[in-house]
């Protein structure tokens, strides 16, 4: 099995894996990681988002 991670890019520059923007937005609180991830997957119905990205879990991160 292949542990390396494979960090996408974004206009060339590396990105957090998602997991890793979730804890920090959730500052390692499990409710809050639980209601950060709520209120993705409901923005992402709203907006008919097909994916998450860090981009929108930041932005769902500073209203909570």
């Amino acid at each position: 099995m292949n542990s390396e991670v494979d960090h996408t890019t974004y206009l060339g520059l590396r990105a957090l894996p998602i997991d890793a923007v979730i804890y920090e937005q959730g500052n390692g609180n499990g409710r809050l990681i639980n209601a950060l991830c709520d209120q993705c997957l409901f923005t992402e119905a709203i907006e008919h988002v097909l994916q998450t990205d860090d981009r929108l879990v930041q932005r769902v991160g500073q209203v909570i």
